[in-house]
């Protein structure tokens, strides 16, 4: 299934640009670690439409949020007033890493977001020519029906050029 992404406002040319420019990247990835760009649409009155792989998972933002808030609901903890992680009674396991264990929030989880994330920016640092993704944050990290992590958002991407060789991503 697809999602559809477009401007909130087409007037504003600096928002408008950065959709087109999303659409331009997007286009020429193809990587199981990036969000699929199915097409797009432009209409004079509503500017351009980007269809997507949709990723019902939702964001690494929202994954962890939901995970946080039900921790701290299980707790009877209304915020984080211990102001780092709540070391059980003779453990070096927090009681906060065995709920989120429950929540399916593990360190193995984690590592394949890693890895998997890993992949998409190794991809799109080897084509021709190298694009360099400047919004890398937990909201711009989905995961698809299967759970498979997928590198989206491409707006502040850069695509190199033979000026910037002397840049370096490492």
């Amino acid at each position: 299934s697809l999602v559809f992404k477009m401007c909130k406002d087409c007037k504003d040319t600096f928002t408008y640009g950065l959709l087109l420019h999303e659409i331009d990247i997007l286009r020429s990835l193809k990587h199981p670690n990036i969000v699929n760009f199915a097409g797009a649409s432009f209409d004079n009155k509503h500017g351009p439409l980007v269809m997507l792989e949709d990723c019902p998972g939702g964001s690494l933002e929202d994954v962890v949020s939901r995970a946080h808030t039900k921790l701290y609901r299980d707790a009877g903890i209304s915020a984080n007033i211990f102001g780092g992680l709540i070391r059980l009674p003779g453990g070096n396991t927090s009681y906060e890493e065995l709920k989120l264990q429950e929540y399916g929030v593990d360190i193995v989880s984690l590592l394949k977001v890693g890895i998997d994330l890993m992949r998409a920016v190794s991809h799109i640092h080897s084509v021709t020519p190298p694009v360099l993704n400047l919004d890398i944050k937990p909201s711009n990290i989905h995961f698809d029906v299967a759970g498979n992590t997928k590198l989206g958002s491409f707006c502040f991407a850069k695509r190199l050029d033979a000026s910037d060789r002397q840049l370096k991503t490492s």
